[in-house]
Protein backbone atom coordinates (compact mmCIF):
# COMPACT_ATOMS: atom_id res chain seq x y z
CA UNK A 1 0.00 0.00 0.00
CA UNK A 2 2.82 2.48 0.96
CA UNK A 3 4.73 1.55 -2.46
CA UNK A 4 1.42 2.32 -4.58
CA UNK A 5 0.95 6.11 -2.69
CA UNK A 6 4.73 6.47 -3.13
CA UNK A 7 4.42 6.10 -6.39
CA UNK A 8 1.25 7.52 -6.91
CA UNK A 9 3.03 11.14 -5.48
CA UNK A 10 6.00 10.61 -7.65
CA UNK A 11 3.32 10.10 -10.98
CA UNK A 12 1.38 13.36 -9.61
CA UNK A 13 4.84 15.53 -8.94
CA UNK A 14 6.13 14.60 -12.70
CA UNK A 15 2.59 15.15 -14.54
CA UNK A 16 2.33 18.74 -12.93
CA UNK A 17 6.08 19.83 -14.02
CA UNK A 18 5.00 18.71 -17.34
CA UNK A 19 1.88 20.61 -17.23
CA UNK A 20 4.04 23.53 -15.87
CA UNK A 21 6.59 22.81 -19.10
CA UNK A 22 3.42 22.47 -21.62
CA UNK A 23 2.20 26.18 -20.45
CA UNK A 24 5.44 27.72 -20.83
CA UNK A 25 5.61 26.00 -24.23
CA UNK A 26 2.49 27.28 -25.02
CA UNK A 27 3.08 30.53 -24.09
CA UNK A 28 6.28 30.59 -25.42
CA UNK A 29 4.13 30.05 -28.97
CA UNK A 30 1.94 33.30 -28.27
CA UNK A 31 4.91 35.69 -28.28
CA UNK A 32 6.38 33.76 -30.97
CA UNK A 33 7.33 36.86 -33.32
CA UNK A 34 8.33 40.50 -34.07
CA UNK A 35 7.39 43.41 -31.59
CA UNK A 36 7.85 46.83 -32.11
CA UNK A 37 7.97 49.54 -29.12
CA UNK A 38 5.36 51.49 -28.42
CA UNK A 39 6.08 52.92 -25.23
CA UNK A 40 9.53 52.85 -23.40
CA UNK A 41 9.47 54.45 -19.55
CA UNK A 42 12.87 53.75 -17.79
CA UNK A 43 13.08 54.63 -14.21
CA UNK A 44 9.14 56.36 -13.99
CA UNK A 45 10.37 58.52 -17.06
CA UNK A 46 9.38 57.78 -20.73
CA UNK A 47 12.04 57.99 -23.40
CA UNK A 48 11.34 59.26 -26.99
CA UNK A 49 11.29 56.82 -29.84
CA UNK A 50 13.66 58.86 -31.26
CA UNK A 51 15.21 58.00 -34.59
CA UNK A 52 17.56 55.34 -32.95
CA UNK A 53 15.05 53.91 -31.07
CA UNK A 54 12.22 53.94 -33.58
CA UNK A 55 12.96 50.78 -35.35
CA UNK A 56 13.89 48.99 -32.72
CA UNK A 57 12.23 45.54 -33.19
CA UNK A 58 12.28 43.20 -30.03
CA UNK A 59 11.89 38.99 -31.86
CA UNK A 60 10.97 35.96 -30.02
CA UNK A 61 12.14 32.85 -31.49
CA UNK A 62 11.49 29.75 -29.68
CA UNK A 63 13.12 30.51 -26.31
CA UNK A 64 15.45 33.24 -27.84
CA UNK A 65 15.17 37.00 -27.18
CA UNK A 66 16.83 38.97 -30.25
CA UNK A 67 17.03 43.15 -30.71
CA UNK A 68 17.00 44.50 -34.17
CA UNK A 69 17.33 47.74 -35.09
CA UNK A 70 18.18 47.56 -38.86
CA UNK A 71 15.29 45.47 -41.11
CA UNK A 72 18.80 44.13 -43.47
CA UNK A 73 20.37 42.74 -39.86
CA UNK A 74 19.25 39.08 -38.26
CA UNK A 75 19.32 40.95 -34.85
CA UNK A 76 21.49 40.72 -31.67
CA UNK A 77 20.89 38.03 -29.45
CA UNK A 78 19.55 38.59 -25.72
CA UNK A 79 19.93 35.35 -24.49
CA UNK A 80 17.18 33.19 -23.91
CA UNK A 81 14.02 33.58 -22.31
CA UNK A 82 12.19 31.85 -19.37
CA UNK A 83 8.76 32.30 -18.67
CA UNK A 84 6.64 30.86 -15.71
CA UNK A 85 2.98 31.52 -16.85
CA UNK A 86 1.53 30.30 -13.41
CA UNK A 87 3.17 33.31 -10.87
CA UNK A 88 0.98 36.27 -10.53
CA UNK A 89 1.90 38.37 -12.72
CA UNK A 90 3.56 36.18 -15.09
CA UNK A 91 7.17 35.78 -15.19
CA UNK A 92 10.15 36.16 -17.82
CA UNK A 93 13.63 35.46 -17.35
CA UNK A 94 16.06 36.72 -19.66
CA UNK A 95 19.27 34.69 -19.52
CA UNK A 96 22.36 35.16 -21.45
CA UNK A 97 26.30 34.55 -20.50
CA UNK A 98 25.99 37.30 -17.85
CA UNK A 99 23.48 37.37 -16.61
CA UNK A 100 19.65 36.52 -15.58
CA UNK A 101 16.99 39.43 -15.84
CA UNK A 102 14.05 38.58 -13.46
CA UNK A 103 10.79 40.84 -15.15
CA UNK A 104 7.08 40.15 -15.09
CA UNK A 105 4.69 40.31 -18.20
CA UNK A 106 1.36 40.09 -19.89
CA UNK A 107 0.21 39.50 -22.92
CA UNK A 108 -3.15 40.74 -24.31
CA UNK A 109 -3.42 39.81 -28.02
CA UNK A 110 -0.88 42.40 -29.94
CA UNK A 111 -0.17 43.95 -26.96
CA UNK A 112 2.56 43.07 -25.01
CA UNK A 113 3.93 44.41 -21.51
CA UNK A 114 7.21 43.67 -19.98
CA UNK A 115 9.05 45.27 -16.61
CA UNK A 116 11.81 44.86 -15.18
CA UNK A 117 14.46 46.03 -13.10
CA UNK A 118 17.59 45.39 -14.71
CA UNK A 119 19.55 42.83 -12.87
CA UNK A 120 17.33 43.73 -9.34
CA UNK A 121 14.49 41.87 -7.69
CA UNK A 122 11.70 40.88 -9.95
CA UNK A 123 9.15 43.57 -10.11
CA UNK A 124 5.75 42.50 -8.73
CA UNK A 125 3.60 45.49 -10.75
CA UNK A 126 3.74 46.78 -13.67
CA UNK A 127 5.04 50.26 -12.87
CA UNK A 128 8.05 52.43 -13.40
CA UNK A 129 9.05 54.89 -10.92
CA UNK A 130 12.28 56.96 -10.02
CA UNK A 131 12.06 54.74 -6.50
CA UNK A 132 11.90 51.03 -8.17
CA UNK A 133 13.88 52.22 -11.13
CA UNK A 134 12.24 49.77 -13.01
CA UNK A 135 11.39 49.86 -16.94
CA UNK A 136 8.06 49.36 -18.06
CA UNK A 137 8.32 48.15 -21.89
CA UNK A 138 4.76 48.35 -24.24
CA UNK A 139 5.48 46.16 -27.17
CA UNK A 140 3.08 45.79 -30.38
CA UNK A 141 3.08 42.70 -32.58
CA UNK A 142 4.26 43.28 -36.01
CA UNK A 143 1.67 41.98 -38.74
CA UNK A 144 3.09 39.90 -41.38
Amino acid sequence: MLRTIALALVFSMGTSAFAADDESAKELKALEGEWTVVKFTDSGAVVPLDANFKDAVYIFKGDQLLLRFDPKEAGKDLGKVKLDPSTKPKSLDSIDDKKRDQAIYELDGDMLKICSTQGGARPTEFRSTKENKAILMELKRVKK
